[in-house]
């Protein structure tokens, strides 16, 4: 679940709380006011690029982040920026290996590769 510095507060109620939950790994701090909580998601995520229309993909993209006036990405070159610098981030790794969501037989690694190599492929289309 990803969550807005607003959600976290309501959820721990103090900055403090928010440091400590990050500490424990129960929260990850993605970039300035974005948290996640939800690792396995990257592996499902992973597992998908298998299975997902790519054409009805590309349409969300369209419709929820490249026209919401409100996103900052604007192109898939946009998005996979964005995407990368998360996902290469290398706090993000460590919570990422420490986090024990892997339920996917490949190594953390390969899973981030093969999901920017997927998003890849759909800029190149």
């Amino acid at each position: 679940m990803t969550m807005t510095y607003v959600q976290c507060l309501e959820k721990w109620h103090t900055d403090y709380n928010i440091k400590k939950a990050i500490a424990s790994g129960e929260l990850f701090r993605i970039e300035k006011g974005i948290y996640s909580t939800r690792f396995k998601d990257i592996y499902d995520i992973c597992f998908l690029t298998e299975y997902v229309d790519e054409y009805k993909l590309k349409k969300c993209f369209e419709i929820y982040i490249f026209q919401d006036q409100g996103m900052r990405e604007s192109s898939m070159s946009d998005v996979q920026k964005r995407i990368s610098k998360i996902l290469f981030n290398s706090h993000y790794i460590k919570r990422l290996s420490s986090s024990r969501k892997n339920w996917f037989d490949m190594s953390d690694e390969m899973v981030l590769n093969k999901i920017t190599s997927f998003l890849n492929k759909l800029q190149n289309q």
